[in-house]
């Protein structure tokens, strides 16, 4: 994902307008379901999943 900052400095090179669409259409990218691990998990979801791991491996 190190080229989607490099888009939006390419766009911003052009103007501010495009500079604003390729962000936009980056964060509509980024909003989809597929992409959602990028932000990471919420807390309780880690807890479970910790949780899980302890009760598989007895760790």
């Amino acid at each position: 994902m190190q080229v989607l900052p490099a888009i939006i400095k390419a766009a911003a090179q052009k103007s501010d307008e495009i500079k604003t669409k390729y962000e936009q259409k980056i964060e509509e990218l980024l909003q989809q379901e597929e992409y959602l691990w990028m932000k990471g998990l919420p807390e309780e979801e880690i807890k479970v999943l910790k949780s899980a791991y302890e009760n598989c491996y007895n760790e």
